[in-house]
């Protein structure tokens, strides 16, 4: 796996690497131990001890809802879990094609990974900084075996199909088409459905499938009209400080200490790196491994030790820990003034499973 480095992704590449940024939700850690916190995809942090454990903090919506949507994996672990669930829909489709008389092909190549115990990428970690800095140039990566670029299975399948099989054979596969549903009065042409129950009907074997692994994950309750309003708010809502907070002043001291003068917040560290690359690369984009130019190579050999200096001094003022203390506030206080919706929406959760 392999996170490219996009200089014109600046916020994608803060909050991927380092987590500089609060995206929505996000919690906050104390580093019991003396140890580090290590920020997870979903915003929540784990605060790693001494003794090497583990245990990861979430605020009270981000907890809710980190099993359906998989955000108390590592990308590794949920890029593993999408693969399941799309064997899992491959198994569905194909049961219920054969059922109604059709053959399916075998859409795999390879085998599943198992997961990994944890992500490949840990900025926060020390050890893992030494060796790669930001991420910018290298990146550790796994090796999975990737199908050649003709490979599609699907559309080989539908092609050998005859002129009158493959109307029957998708019908089948999607369902009924579009404008038939419209001219039943079932659906309009603007894509509303007009009769819930007979559009499910219609379906074919891929939505059916579909479905049914929303139901198994829980994402059919999330993502129905009862909780709409609920996940308008939670999706406006976020948690980013507008200005230098505390802890950036910290931080930066920590960093001046260190010969790394003139930052102000701790984002301006990756920043100031992107942003040279920007200057060398313009519009092109550097994939981590590839083959470093001389116009690069000063900016490759101040990676490590600012990035060094960078975590040390998170460490040193707490700066997750406090950072991350706001925003699980903020989200705190997201719940209680939904209290009633997100009350129901865990009952529907567990209920589900």
């Amino acid at each position: 796996m392999m996170i490219r480095i996009s200089n014109k992704a600046l916020s994608v590449v803060t909050a991927v690497a380092v987590a500089a940024g609060l995206a929505g939700c996000t919690t906050t850690a104390s580093g019991n131990g003396g140890g580090s916190g290590i920020v997870t995809p979903d915003g929540a942090i784990a605060s790693t001890t001494n003794d090497g454990a583990t245990a990861i903090l979430r605020g009270p919506m981000s907890e809710l809802l980190a099993e359906a949507y998989g955000t108390d994996l590592s990308p590794v672990e949920r890029a593993i879990r999408e693969e399941i669930q799309g064997r899992r829909w491959e198994e569905l489709t194909a049961q219920c094609m054969r059922e109604q008389g059709f053959e399916f092909p075998n859409l795999s190549y390879g085998e599943v990974n198992e997961p990994l115990d944890a992500s490949l990428y840990q900025p926060e970690n020390r050890d893992w900084v030494a060796q790669w800095g930001y991420g910018l140039f290298n990146q550790p990566t796994i090796t999975r075996e990737t199908p050649p670029d003709d490979f599609n299975p699907m559309r080989d399948f539908i092609y050998a199909l005859s002129e009158t099989e493959r109307p029957e054979w998708m019908r089948a596969y999607s369902g009924t088409p579009w404008p038939e549903l419209v001219e039943q009065g079932i659906a309009t042409e603007g894509g509303i459905v007009l009769n819930q129950e007979a559009y499910e009907e219609s379906l074919g074997c891929s939505p059916r499938a579909s479905q049914q692994i929303d139901d198994e994950t829980g994402l059919s309750v999330i993502r129905s009209e009862e909780f709409e309003p609920l996940f308008e708010a939670w999706n406006e809502f976020s948690y980013t400080p507008t200005g230098v907070t505390d802890e950036d002043i910290d931080w930066a001291a920590c960093m001046a200490d260190k010969g790394f003068a003139g930052f102000q917040k701790q984002g301006d560290a990756l920043r100031s790196l992107v942003d040279q690359m920007d200057a060398v690369m313009g519009n092109f984009e550097f994939i981590p491994g590839s083959a470093i130019t001389p116009e690069l190579q000063p900016i490759a050999d101040r990676e490590i030790e600012l990035a060094l200096a960078d975590v040390d001094c998170r460490n040193t003022t707490n700066f997750r820990a406090r950072q991350q203390q706001r925003a699980f506030d903020a989200e705190t206080q997201f719940v209680n003034d939904h209290h009633e919706a997100v009350t129901a929406l865990r009952n529907a959760l567990e209920q589900r499973g």
